[in-house]
């Protein structure tokens, strides 16, 4: 197997899922980045395409997802930049923001996974878009990333690690794959 540098944006509430993945990607032998989101610029600079995220062949965004959009870090008025974002990122945001090189995307919160939001990235120039378009139950998008990555490790392809891994369970199933 390639060794594929992994990048792994950890949202607000999300820590313990981030680290979780890091610890099993590592084992699987992939090189992973683990970035923490502590305002809306942290993830705009991420979707802009900073260095780090240019090194990275798969992005995973672990947030929490509530009406199709990410939930953002809340932070005290005076603590925000005067042009920084105040809301939850939608498609819109990641619109107005993303301009990636060829990354694969994984999102693992809720309502993440609708065509919306895939078609920004894919628009955006990402190579895939998964995540879930429902609301799978707290364990299962673990176990999904860390089953997808398993097959990838094995040299299966992008595809077939992604039929394999959302055929675990009803749970896994919520997840979709999408290209541009």
């Amino acid at each position: 197997m390639k060794q594929k540098t992994i990048s792994i944006i950890s949202g607000p509430d999300c820590d313990l899922e981030a680290m979780a993945l890091r610890n099993s990607l590592e084992y699987l032998g992939f090189i992973v980045i683990l970035r923490a989101v502590g305002r809306p610029d942290d993830l705009i600079n991420i979707l802009k395409n900073d260095k780090l995220t240019k090194s990275s062949e798969i992005l995973i965004f672990c947030f929490h997802g509530k009406n199709k959009k990410f939930i953002m870090p809340e932070l005290s008025r005076e603590i925000y930049r005067l042009d920084e974002p105040r809301t939850d990122f939608g498609f819109k945001e990641i619109e107005k923001y993303a301009n990636l090189s060829g990354q694969h995307i994984i999102v693992t919160g809720c309502t993440l996974g609708n065509q919306k939001i895939a078609d920004s990235f894919l628009r955006s120039k990402a190579k895939t878009f998964i995540g879930s378009a429902g609301y799978p139950q707290a364990n299962s998008a673990l176990i999904f990333v860390t089953t997808l990555f398993y097959y990838l490790s094995k040299n299966e392809s992008y595809d077939e690690a992604f039929k394999k891994a959302a055929n675990i369970d009803d749970e896994t199933k919520q997840f979709r794959l999408y290209k541009p």
